[in-house]
């Protein structure tokens, strides 16, 4: 059995977007570095369809993927990643980022890849540690489920 740790796991962005002629493998990426915890959300919204013949069971069909990521990333001024993600934030813009199992040069690794947003930016100032950045992120657009060929 196959299994990957937490610390073999990637974060990439991209200066380009992901558009509907250019995908994931057709874009240059670069690590978003200082990556610490990341927790990928993906709960899917429910439409209740019970009827009389449910036999008094509730029955759901799922529907939309509320997708959003959790990441948690040390504040670095001078690191180019950080400065990027900063801009689009501060620009309430996209950029392209990809949230791989592995490195995203590997054939079989996977992720989720999209233009995304960030609504939630956080910035923690402990007295006794370095600061850091909890970052949420959700798809703008062009979000896929992306495995490395």
């Amino acid at each position: 059995m196959s299994h990957k740790l937490g610390m073999q796991c990637k974060v990439y962005y991209s200066t380009s977007l992901l558009t509907d002629a250019v995908g994931p493998g057709a874009l240059a990426w670069l690590p978003v570095k200082r990556v610490r915890d990341l927790t990928v959300n993906a709960p899917d919204d429910e439409w209740e369809k019970t009827d009389r013949d449910s036999g008094g069971i509730k029955c759901v069909a799922l529907t939309l993927t509320d997708l959003s990521i959790d990441f948690n990333i040390v504040k670095d001024a001078e690191e180019v990643s950080y400065q990027a993600l900063l801009a689009a934030k501060l620009a309430k813009s996209e950029i392209a980022l990809a949230i791989m199992d592995g490195d995203i040069t590997v054939s079989g690794n996977a992720g989720w890849c999209a233009n995304f947003v960030m609504p939630g930016w956080t910035e923690g100032q402990p007295v006794a540690e370095g600061v850091a950045i909890d970052i949420t992120i959700k798809p703008g657009s062009h979000p896929q489920n992306y495995q490395v060929p």
